[in-house]
């Protein structure tokens, strides 16, 4: 199984973003991606057949099936199969709980291949990482290709 581990607020829902809300059934104040990103990630998932786990910080506000449906709502071809694990390892450092959760939940499903994109800096915890600018996201400059080169 291929993995990519999903981040929303930067590099799906990139700065901009959240200027337009929408009252949904899953929140009043809910906004959309950015459907460039929307669409560099279908491709990807089309290319590589990968499955998603969400690292966002959105599951901390929404059940798996309110996420797909959120997915779905944004046009996403699949939706996330998981969650990282919640666990936190320290009270104020966001990239280390990231790295942390992202690297428990490698140990629960152990993929074959995998990758995790995300705005937060993690370079120094995980060894399939893609930085992304989250005034672009996943429509930056050689994103995709950073991302396809860990799955492939």
């Amino acid at each position: 199984m291929k993995l990519l581990f999903v981040d929303i607020d930067g590099p799906l829902a990139t700065d901009g973003c959240s200027d337009v809300k929408f009252k949904t059934k899953w929140h009043n104040n809910l906004y959309k991606m950015n459907p460039s990103c929307v669409k560099i990630l279908n491709e990807i998932l089309e290319e590589t057949g990968a499955e998603m786990i969400l690292s966002s910080d959105w599951k901390l506000h929404f059940t798996l099936e309110q996420i797909g449906e959120i997915f779905e709502w944004n046009e996403v071809i699949k939706k996330p199969i998981a969650f990282t694990i919640s666990e936190s390892v320290s009270m104020s450092d966001l990239e280390r709980n990231r790295i942390h959760q992202i690297t428990k939940t490698l140990e629960i499903h152990n993929p074959e291949k995998w990758v995790a994109f995300d705005d937060l800096f993690m370079q120094k915890g995980l060894t399939n990482f893609v930085l992304v600018d989250p005034l672009e996201g996943l429509a930056g400059d050689g994103v995709k290709d950073r991302i396809l080169s860990f799955l492939n």
